[in-house]
């Protein structure tokens, strides 16, 4: 499924440097209710917690250059200005019932992908 992406200005100010869980994009992320991603800088990754306490990173899904670069310069302490972009995401992703797309939520737009 198709994921447009709008990272503002406000997850950029409380983003952390370095965390894959609460950097700009990853904040943004979870305020479209999607919370099993970690954000790297060459993608995104499905979180599994194990047991144990750990965490097992399983599939990559590509973003774009752009969103690459967004990443380190945040994370190398390089002023950044908010992006948008899309990602394909596994709709167990997403919370949102399949039915209902088209879907806008504030930052996020869904559309099934004929």
């Amino acid at each position: 499924m198709r994921v447009t992406v709008n990272v503002t200005q406000e997850h950029i100010d409380n983003g952390e440097k370095g965390s894959g869980t609460a950097c700009p994009i990853a904040l943004c992320l979870a305020d479209l209710g999607i919370t099993d991603l970690y954000v790297g800088q060459f993608g995104l990754y499905e979180r599994h917690n194990l047991s144990d306490g750990s965490t097992l990173l399983g599939e990559r899904y590509k973003v774009p250059l752009d969103v690459s670069m967004f990443v380190g310069m945040f994370d190398n302490g390089i002023d950044v200005k908010p992006i948008s972009f899309e990602v394909y995401l596994s709709e167990h992703l997403i919370s949102t019932p399949v039915e209902n797309y088209p879907v806008r939520v504030d930052n996020l737009v869904m559309e099934e992908i004929q």
